[in-house]
């Protein structure tokens, strides 16, 4: 994303931010809904370079072909489950984001005075939002960034 700032489309410019002196945006992408939707439009030119550690473990023969398909339909799966738990809960009918599921989940528990009034079933949602956020990180972020994220530093 170096210089490409204020000339990517919006939802890309509004994710951006910084880390370690690096240019990043936050994933998923807003734009991607089972996949890009913006494919043939601009974009952030790590769009077409990104590679997933999915990706990079199957490249490399970590993983088998069915292996990292079995990992995106269970992905699938239990996004759609959340998604169809979070309509549910919430009555809110329009498919969303899973990024927006994680801030409305949050707000609920803001107005709930922290969580102690939270509904069972939004409770139940967060941990499984948990889960599968752990999984994402996992499975489609770098072995650097999932490292960094839970090694202990000493």
């Amino acid at each position: 994303m170096k210089g490409e700032k204020g000339k990517l489309p919006e939802k890309i410019e509004k994710n951006h931010f910084w880390h370690k002196k690096e240019e990043k945006f936050k994933l998923p992408c807003e734009y991607f809904h089972e996949k890009c939707t913006i494919y043939s439009q601009k974009k952030a030119i790590i769009c077409s370079a990104y590679r997933c550690q999915l990706l990079n473990n199957f490249s490399s023969g970590k993983l088998s072909k069915k292996e990292a398909s079995n990992i995106i339909i269970n992905a699938k799966k239990m996004r759609k489950e959340i998604s169809d738990s979070y309509r549910k809960i919430t009555g809110k009918e329009s498919e969303i984001p899973f990024r927006s599921i994680l801030l409305d989940i949050i707000d609920e528990y803001k107005m709930t005075s922290s969580g102690s009034n939270a509904n069972k079933d939004l409770v139940i949602l967060n941990a499984r939002c948990k889960i599968f956020e752990s999984l994402l990180i996992k499975h489609f972020k770098s072995e650097e960034n999932f490292q960094e994220m839970f090694a202990k530093k000493n």
